[in-house]
C-alpha cells in the first residue's frame, strides 16, 4: 500500500518545485527591476577619476592617446563616459579586446604594440566604472545590459563591422 504513494508524492514534489522555480524567476525579472527603480537614485551620480591619478603610466608602458565618448542612452539621459583607445591603421583589421574585472585596457598595454606592428588596428574600452572611462557611485546602476548596450555603441560609433575579439574574464 505504502508503494502507491510514492508516485502521487513525488508528482507533490516536483510540483511544488516547479511553483517555487517560478515564483523565484517572477521575482528576478519583474520584481528586482521595479524595486532598484523605485528604491535606487532618481538621478544616477556619477565620478570622474582625475587624470592625474594616471601620471607615470608611460613608464610602465602605457604610452597611448586617450579616446572618450559620451553615449546618449536615450530620453534626454546621457551615460557616463568611455574611455577607449584607438591605436594602429584605420584601415587595419580590427582586434577587440575586452577586460574583465578589476582591470581595464592597462591589461592590454604590453599587446598593443605587437598586435599595431603587425598592421592591426586595436581598439581596447575601458567599461563604465573601470579604468579611466566614468563610475556609477552606486553598484545598483551597473547592469549587464548597460555594459553591452555602451559596448554596442562603441562598436557604431566607431564603424566596427569585421573584428576580431580578445577577451579576459568576464569581458567576454
Amino acid at each position: 500500500m505504502a508503494a502507491g504513494y510514492k508516485k502521487p508524492l513525488i508528482m507533490l514534489v516536483l510540483l511544488l518545485f516547479t511553483i517555487i522555480l517560478v515564483l523565484l524567476n517572477l521575482v528576478k525579472t519583474v520584481i528586482s527591476p521595479i524595486w532598484r527603480l523605485i528604491m535606487g537614485a532618481r538621478v544616477p551620480i556619477v565620478v570622474r577619476t582625475p587624470e592625474e591619478r594616471f601620471k607615470g603610466l608611460e613608464r610602465l608602458g602605457y604610452t597611448f592617446k586617450p579616446n572618450y565618448l559620451s553615449i546618449d542612452g536615450g530620453c534626454g539621459v546621457e551615460l557616463p563616459r568611455v574611455h577607449y583607445l584607438d591605436e594602429g591603421p584605420r584601415d587595419g583589421s580590427v582586434i577587440l579586446c575586452l577586460h574583465g574585472e578589476p582591470a581595464w585596457s592597462f591589461l592590454y598595454r604590453k599587446m598593443i604594440p605587437h598586435l599595431v606592428s603587425s598592421g592591426y588596428r586595436v581598439i581596447v574600452p575601458d567599461f563604465i566604472g573601470f579604468g579611466k572611462s566614468d563610475k556609477y557611485t552606486s553598484p545598483a546602476n551597473y547592469t549587464h545590459e548597460m555594459h553591452c548596450f555602451v559596448l554596442r555603441k562603441l562598436v557604431d560609433h566607431l564603424q566596427l563591422s569585421q573584428l576580431t575579439l580578445v577577451c579576459q574574464d568576464w569581458g567576454g
